[in-house]
């Protein structure tokens, strides 16, 4: 485990934690209390420092190493969750076709750098111009983005 040093106090807790359950494998004396009395005493210093954070300290823990990111928690929710970026600037109509495939194209809308073109100099053009049909086109170019924003 990583500490931050305003959480010190747990670290070395958590070191006399350790040293007890080491004590207890071995199985020659009973330290059941004393890894209770000491897993209390762990709550309560969680307590006292966590409850009394500065701005700063904060800050800290927000960014603290070990601090989940949201993939931990989406992989929590979901099994069959796979991440997936697609760009229609792959000028690939297969691999657009394996995005609306795999997402569904009501799922789908042009995206575009403008003011700054970045492959792209007419937004939308490559789509307009891949082999899908009208109905997939206009989904993907102006319908889709229009039914999310109630418009």
């Amino acid at each position: 485990m990583v500490f931050l040093e305003f959480e010190q106090p747990l670290e070395s807790l958590y070191d006399q934690l350790e040293q007890i359950r080491q004590i207890e494998a071995q199985g020659d004396v009973d330290v059941s209390a004393a890894i209770r009395d000491l897993e209390n005493k762990i709550i309560q210093t969680k307590k006292e420092i966590y409850g009394s954070l500065t701005g700063w300290q904060r800050v800290q823990l927000s960014r603290h190493p070990e601090r989940p990111y949201t993939l931990f928690y989406i992989q929590q929710m979901f099994t069959n969750f796979v991440e997936l970026h697609g760009d229609s600037l792959v000028h690939d109509d297969k691999a657009m076709r394996y995005i609306i495939d795999v997402m569904g194209a009501d799922k789908i809308c042009l995206g575009s750098d403008y003011p700054f073109p970045l492959g792209e100099h007419h937004p939308g053009k490559l789509i307009a111009e891949m082999n899908f049909g009208t109905d997939l086109k206009e989904k993907l170019l102006s319908r889709n983005a229009k039914d999310w924003l109630n418009v």
